[in-house]
């Protein structure tokens, strides 16, 4: 079966429930009804020696919006902070990258993903 290996977000997860108890499983975090546990989960495994894959033929379809479930404004309140801190992080990249040789230095070391 042909795999991608790399972030696996936005992806149904399938794991063995043994994996997931040794783990620990999907943690909880007690101040946000929403957060990125799925990313946690995967680090969990990782430093188990284990790793994260998506099927390369793999299509999903999500149908949202009210129709189909309740409406969060938790969720909503969560992503659009996710997009605000998103913003600020490529401004602030924007910025950087324009420091002499700063560019240069990020494609050699990798340390963020650079502005286009």
């Amino acid at each position: 079966m042909p795999l991608l290996f790399g972030p696996v977000g936005g992806a149904c997860a399938i794991t063995s429930r043994e994996l997931n108890e040794l783990a620990g499983g999907f943690r909880p975090r007690p101040k946000a009804i929403f957060w990125t546990e799925d990313a946690a989960y995967v680090e969990d495994i990782r430093k188990l020696g284990y790793g994260a894959a998506v099927l390369a033929d793999l299509k999903v379809h999500h149908t949202g919006g009210e129709h189909y479930g309740v409406y969060n404004p938790e969720k909503d309140a969560f992503w659009a902070a996710h997009a605000r801190k998103k913003a600020r992080r490529s401004a602030v990249k924007r910025v950087i990258v324009r420091i002499p040789f700063i560019r240069r230095l990020n494609a050699r070391y990798a340390w963020f993903v650079a502005p286009s």
